[in-house]
């Protein structure tokens, strides 16, 4: 099997298997950013695809396979943004696509995740997104999301606060109801 930085410059010349590799690779961790930053499954699914369009058409514009993931989530980012502002009035009304057979306690899990996601502000979503969800580093979230790694602790720190107010609101068992 060949490694990221051949298929990438094989991606780059134009060789479709590549390109077909690329996607294959990015595709469910993209998804599942996605998911989570819409709380809709066919937006998810839309804005990754778009996202991936937009890669075929700006490869050129990616310095090296180390960014390739970095790009994508901060294109996916931006094209959510573009719909948010084009369709919908706040984030409240983003419709949650329930993917949920009520007898399987992860997909009820994964449900109530994705609906407390779908409540929080899109700095909230973001912020957790890329430091729990996407694993980066405090430095790299913040210079993803353009602000400084005090910033992002605050920012953190308040948006773990708030995700947990709502699973607990969410939850019939927690201790609160």
């Amino acid at each position: 099997m060949k490694d990221i930085k051949q298929i990438f410059i094989g991606a780059r010349e134009g060789r479709n298997d590549c390109v077909q590799f690329l996607i294959e690779i990015y595709q469910p961790r993209l998804l599942k950013f996605c998911f989570f930053l819409t709380g809709d499954y066919n937006l998810a699914q839309d804005i990754s695809q778009e996202t991936f369009l937009k890669m075929l058409k700006n490869l050129h514009s990616i310095k090296s396979e180390k960014a390739i993931y970095s790009w994508l989530i901060t294109v996916a980012r931006n094209n959510f943004l573009d719909i948010k502002k084009s369709k919908f009035n706040s984030l409240e009304e983003l419709p949650l696509n329930s993917l949920v057979d009520r007898n399987n306690h992860d997909l009820e899990l994964l449900h109530d995740l994705a609906y407390a996601f779908s409540q929080l502000e899109v700095k909230d979503r973001l912020v957790l997104l890329v430091v729990d969800f996407e694993k980066l580093s405090y430095i790299e979230s913040a210079q993803f999301l353009d602000i400084s790694e005090n910033a992002l602790k605050l920012r953190l720190h308040r948006a773990r606060k708030k995700l947990l107010s709502i699973l607990d609101e969410t939850n019939p068992y927690s201790e609160s109801s």
